[in-house]
């Protein structure tokens, strides 16, 4: 068994099959938007902003695309619980209305960059940016 994990993009041997190669597009289109590097974003970087991102990210892949917590985790390298607590997180966020101006951000890009590539608003985040951030 080899230890670690790759930091780059997900490779084409992924779990996510057929959804690899636009679940990467999504990320570094969504990364490129708000000026963070895609390596940050898979990686172990902690940083609040990183993590919101990362689990905003996560939050897309499983209620848009309709991905398994295996699958959004092969994806995103980490495991099924770590996605079940970002999408947990992250629907807690929206039932108690805490976005900050950065989680906006980040929401307002992913559904951009959503649009462009499917040409339809997503359904579980175009209500909540509504508010336009800076």
């Amino acid at each position: 068994m080899s230890g670690g994990f790759c930091y780059g993009e997900p490779s084409a041997e992924s779990v996510v099959g057929t959804f690899n190669a636009q679940c990467t597009a999504y990320v570094n289109a969504v990364c490129a938007e708000l000026d963070i590097n895609v390596t940050d974003v898979i990686g172990y970087n902690n940083n609040r902003p990183i993590a919101d991102l990362r689990h905003v990210l996560m939050y897309v892949f499983r209620h848009e695309f309709h991905m398994t917590l295996m699958e959004v985790g092969a994806l995103m390298k980490r495991d099924h619980a770590t996605v079940k607590h970002a999408v947990t997180k992250i629907n807690q966020r929206f039932e108690t209305n805490q976005i900050d101006v950065f989680l906006g951000q980040c929401l307002q890009a992913a559904e951009r960059v959503y649009i462009e590539q499917w040409g339809q608003s997503p359904k579980s985040i175009s209500w909540h940016t509504t508010k336009k951030f800076p």
